[in-house]
């Protein structure tokens, strides 16, 4: 499996590693018994981190993103491998139609993953 890089896995990278910072910060500022407002301050920002970073979702995104791009990659690549004489009308319509059912795939399975997302946050 190939390594990607990019603003995507930055982010991702940076949201962890500021919720790293931000909870070892909180502990060890109660540890050092620093006032109670710097513990708090500390424990307030790092469940900002881990709350935009549930609500972002920048990991299953990105997969997403990566397993749709691939599908239609594959897609376009079958049909420009064809040669010029078997690249009809007929061709042309069923990539079309290949093409549409990779993004009605992907466009339904964002929706019932924010569904998901939105109904779980509403369970108590």
């Amino acid at each position: 499996m190939r390594h990607t890089s990019g603003p995507g896995t930055a982010a991702a990278l940076g949201a962890r590693i500021l919720i790293l910072l931000t909870t070892a910060a909180t502990t060890l500022a109660a540890a050092l018994q620093a006032p109670a407002w710097v513990t708090a301050g500390l424990g307030a920002i790092a469940l900002t981190f881990v709350g935009l970073r549930r609500i972002f979702d920048w990991h299953e995104n990105r997969l997403s993103f990566s397993s749709a791009r691939a599908k239609l990659g594959r897609t376009i690549h079958a049909y420009r491998l064809l040669p010029e004489e078997r690249r009809s009308e007929a061709a042309k319509s069923a990539l079309v139609v290949q093409v549409d059912d990779i993004v009605m795939a992907e466009t339904t399975a964002w929706t019932e993953h924010r569904r998901t997302m939105r109904d779980g946050e509403q369970t108590p």
